[in-house]
């Protein structure tokens, strides 16, 4: 009852460890910030920096480490990347890093897990890809301004294998 080992083919022969891969994929910022109106006499509200908001690419500098976890599963890990907005502001919440567990789910550690099929399934195909997903949504009473914020965080990590 042995784990999975995620390999290439070695310089000299023989199978050795994946080294970290180049990441590609996006990231999405949502800001649904709602303003209450002002304190009567207050004077006028100035509305809420979004300009940040949106979707990026991932930074080419990321990598990303797929190993085994168990018999059943992968995991996978990102490293490097930047998960807030680049530029102007965008309300976000507390995630900065893929694999904070606590914030975006996984294993304790933040790991994304990836279900593996069964070896025979893995031996009668030629490309076989294989997905994990999380979600997991956090909710702060005070994120800094006062204010309250919630962080919704979705990932999803495909993985692809091809028989050499």
């Amino acid at each position: 009852m042995g784990s999975w080992i995620v390999g290439i083919p070695g310089s000299t022969g023989g199978i050795r460890d994946t080294p970290a891969l180049p990441v590609s994929g996006t990231v999405t910022w949502v800001d649904n910030t709602t303003q209450r109106p002002p304190e009567p006499g207050s004077g006028a509200c100035s509305p809420t920096e979004k300009t940040g908001c949106g979707t990026a690419p991932i930074s080419r500098a990321s990598k990303t480490t797929i190993a085994r976890y168990n018999r059943r599963f992968l995991y996978a890990d990102m490293s490097g990347a930047q998960l807030e907005p680049r530029r102007g502001a965008c309300g976000h919440g507390q995630v900065s890093l893929f694999s904070d567990g606590r914030l975006v789910g996984g294993t304790r550690e933040g790991q994304l897990l990836i279900p593996m099929p069964r070896a025979g399934t893995v031996k009668r195909r030629r490309v076989l890809t294989v997905v994990g997903k999380s979600h997991k949504r956090s909710t702060f009473a005070d994120c800094g301004s006062g204010a309250g914020c919630t962080d919704d965080v979705t990932r999803r990590v495909s993985v692809t294998f091809k028989h050499l």
